[in-house]
């Protein structure tokens, strides 16, 4: 069976497209420094290049899948009318998906990019109450968001930035009742479970490396969300969960345990 032009012309391109593609990655050739300052959303936005790179590397890869899997229905199954496009239809619909699924995991990856970014502005200005604040801090699980370190003690801040739902009132507000996070589709307490994993984690390195540590307060906050926060008097987890907009009031007017120099020297140590 005569393969159609169609089909060389579109190998042509896609690999012509694949080889542009290692030329971009080799002239990149970027490595992590961890000496450089960590901005907020470092490892985010490089989580989101390396996403979009491969994203781009599926679709050139995807674009030649559909004429060969025709090519190879039509030969195994000749006597089946349009089996060529059958074969070509079925694979095209796989690799559309399979794009479409890659492509909306590296945009949420972007949002949260974004959000540790907005995070990051709203810590900045605790730099001048004495406070000192240090993104992307690696650890065992990943990477730690944002650690605050200063005169209220040692703060550990994951960002969680989520889709909403829906623009009705109800879908825009989450619940904290001092043990359960209560989204608009249901509870889920990953994130506070990956934060207090994360606070503990820091306070035995710290303690380690010093001797003794204070403790390590666990923070998730939630841009874009309303936060509804009651954390009553009954069972509590050591996390908490806090609209981006409280930082610098709550933890400018909490009570001072840490001096300059012990902040200086944990802050150096993280």
């Amino acid at each position: 069976m005569r393969v159609p032009s169609e089909f060389a012309t579109i190998g042509y391109f896609v690999g012509y497209g694949l080889a542009v593609l290692v030329a971009i990655k080799l002239a990149r050739n970027w490595q992590r420094d961890d000496r450089l300052h960590r901005g907020a959303g470092q490892g985010a936005l490089r989580r989101w290049e390396e996403m979009t790179e491969g994203l781009l590397t599926r679709f050139l890869v995807g674009a030649g899948i559909p004429p060969l899997a025709g090519y190879l229905t039509a030969r195994l199954l000749p006597r089946l009318p349009g089996s060529l496009w059958i074969g070509v239809g079925v694979a095209g619909l796989f690799v559309i998906m399979a794009i479409c699924r890659d492509a909306l995991a590296a945009s949420d990856c972007y949002l949260g990019y974004l959000g540790e970014r907005y995070v990051g502005d709203i810590l900045a200005p605790l730099t001048a109450k004495g406070w000192r604040i240090v993104h992307d801090v690696p650890c065992p699980l990943g990477n730690v968001d944002h650690v605050a370190v200063g005169p209220a003690g040692v703060f550990v801040i994951e960002t969680k930035a989520r889709r909403k739902r829906g623009e009705e009132e109800h879908e825009q507000v989450v619940r904290f009742d001092g043990w359960a996070l209560q989204w608009p589709w249901g509870i889920d307490n990953a994130d506070l479970h990956q934060v207090e994993d994360n606070a503990s984690w820091l306070h035995h390195e710290i303690k380690r490396s010093r001797g003794s540590a204070p403790s390590v307060v666990p923070i998730l906050t939630l841009p874009g969300w309303w936060v509804d926060n009651n954390r009553g008097r009954g069972e509590r987890r050591p996390g908490d969960v806090w609209n981006p907009k409280w930082f610098t009031q709550r933890m400018v007017d909490a009570p001072a345990v840490l001096g300059p120099e012990e902040i200086a020297a944990i802050a150096e140590f993280v």
